[in-house]
């Protein structure tokens, strides 16, 4: 039976969904709001958005996380919509709602950019005793600069000003990489 409106727009448990992907060592990256709320932004957001390192057995860690969590599609929330794991090495956007919130797995970003050219561009953050590794601000500002969605383009306006804030350079010179300092 497909999901309710109400199951799919409340807030995501960000942190059951983080632990499920660490539980079983799966090497991903968070990309979108969540990677901007864990530098600093005060968005607020419904879905983790992930990239994934995609190697077949990255990508069967992946799809033994998202069966716990029983993964469906989001956007064909129609019975029978099961994930399948050859589906994940597909180059798109993975609109999934599971059990714990809505989680995008995004294997391919808006310029051609994937796992293995945003790694560099990453910072660990500890959460809740877990170890979980998030776009850099710069690098997150850059790649909401090159999306068409409108959700991202109203995001930049407050990531834009955090970099400000903590002197991300918008030239990728002084401050690249560093969190939101501690007041």
């Amino acid at each position: 039976m497909p999901p309710r409106r109400s199951e799919v727009d409340d807030a995501a448990d960000f942190i059951g969904l983080l632990e499920a992907l660490v539980a079983r060592d799966v090497e991903f990256i968070a990309v979108g709001d969540v990677a901007g709320i864990l530098a600093g932004s005060p968005v607020v957001t419904v879905v983790l958005e992930v990239t994934c390192q995609p190697s077949p057995e990255n990508l069967s860690r992946l799809h033994e996380a998202l069966k716990t969590l029983n993964a469906r599609h989001y956007v064909r929330c129609e019975p029978g919509a099961e994930l399948e794991p050859s589906e994940l090495s597909a180059r798109q956007r993975h609109k999934l709602v599971t059990d714990l919130g809505r989680i995008d797995v995004v294997q391919e970003f808006d310029h051609g950019l994937d796992y293995g050219a945003l790694k560099e561009n990453t910072i660990d953050y500890e959460i809740d005793g877990l170890t979980v590794k998030a776009l850099s601000l710069k690098t997150l500002i850059d790649e909401k600069e090159h999306s068409p969605r409108p959700e991202d383009r109203y995001s930049l306006l407050f990531l834009k000003k955090l970099a400000k804030m903590t002197g991300v350079a918008a030239d990728g010179m002084a401050g690249f990489g560093e969190p939101f300092p501690a007041s």
